[in-house]
């Protein structure tokens, strides 16, 4: 397995989230190479997820590209993901 370097570090600002409902995590406090643990005590495991991103050449071709990139699910439930900074937010829909 590749590694890809991690773009969550300590002290950075997170925040968890689902179906539209954002709440404030607090600081990473601890990361290591699969597991990512907050100052609330929140913790999150590593899934690297494979996707085609998009890219634009200058004469304007488009083409698709397989990337790599790091997700963070929560440990028990893998329901909830985690994002940067400080995220509040409620679906309005319910």
């Amino acid at each position: 397995m590749e590694t890809i370097k991690h773009t969550y570090q300590v002290g950075y600002d997170v925040s968890y989230g689902f179906n539209g409902d954002w709440y404030y995590a607090g600081t990473v406090t601890r990361i290591t190479r699969t597991q990512l643990t907050t100052s609330s005590g929140n913790k999150f495991s590593l899934k690297i997820v494979k996707s085609l991103e998009k890219v634009v050449a200058q004469d304007g071709w488009v083409d698709y590209v397989d990337c790599e990139r790091e997700v963070f699910k929560s440990v028990g439930g893998g329901t909830w993901t985690l994002t940067h900074g400080i995220v509040e937010e409620t679906n309005p829909h319910f």
